[in-house]
């Protein structure tokens, strides 16, 4: 997995990067409790079919450690096919 997050990483530009670090605490995501985001975003999966885990973390404003996680879970639990 922690594979899977430095690529993800490395493909957002040093722009992105610098714009998410330069959010105020009030304007960061919110924290959700891991079972709520694992239902937003199997609900995602339903509404709009494949997704990569930038689209997800767009969507719904989650942190990619967590919904590369989550979404290895929905994967191995056959929620979800393959990311892609």
């Amino acid at each position: 997995m922690e594979d899977r997050v430095s690529v993800l990483e490395n493909k957002i530009s040093p722009v992105e990067v610098i714009e998410v670090s330069a959010v105020s605490p009030s304007e960061a995501p919110v924290e959700v409790k891991r079972e709520e985001a694992k239902r937003e975003i199997l609900k995602l999966f339903e509404l709009n079919g494949d997704l990569d885990y930038l689209e997800i973390v767009s969507n719904l404003g989650l942190d990619l450690k967590l919904v590369v996680e989550i979404c290895e879970e929905l994967e191995k639990e056959k929620k979800i096919a393959g990311m892609k």
